[in-house]
């Protein structure tokens, strides 16, 4: 596969689509509550998000051209890309991140906020790439 061959608007649309997931995912309309408790902050101890949204959306990008250049290679179609998506979170993703939390004793209400969150978020990448190849 070439690089020429990456669809680079589904890539930035992906990642741009990453991002507004997590902010959801981090609202108060979700997670944003739980994952406080969890992690044992409180609102006024949460600094300036710019920074950590800033290297959050510039990762997003890595994360689906990095999904692009897999399905790319793989010349998936829409629902090949869906379960790759699915599976790099679980598979990949979320064990890693499972060992970490055991390891830190973390909880695994906090691991399933993560966990779910990237599930989310590379099932929807891929489906952008892959639909849009």
């Amino acid at each position: 596969m070439e690089i020429e061959h990456i669809n680079f608007w589904a890539v930035l649309v992906a990642a741009i689509i990453k991002f507004f997931i997590g902010g959801l995912w981090y609202s108060p309309l979700l997670f944003g509550e739980r994952w406080m408790r969890e992690v044992g902050l409180k609102k006024e101890e949460l600094g300036s998000p710019t920074r950590p949204m800033m290297i959050a959306a510039g990762l997003g990008l890595v994360a689906a051209l990095t999904l692009a250049v897999i399905i790319g290679l793989g010349n998936l179609n829409l629902s090949q890309s869906i379960a790759l998506g699915c599976l790099t979170s679980l598979g990949l993703v979320a064990t890693q991140l499972a060992t970490n939390f055991a390891f830190e004793d973390r909880s695994f209400k906090l691991w399933a906020i993560y966990a779910g969150q990237y599930t989310v978020e590379f099932s929807v990448m891929a489906a952008i790439i892959g639909y849009w190849r």
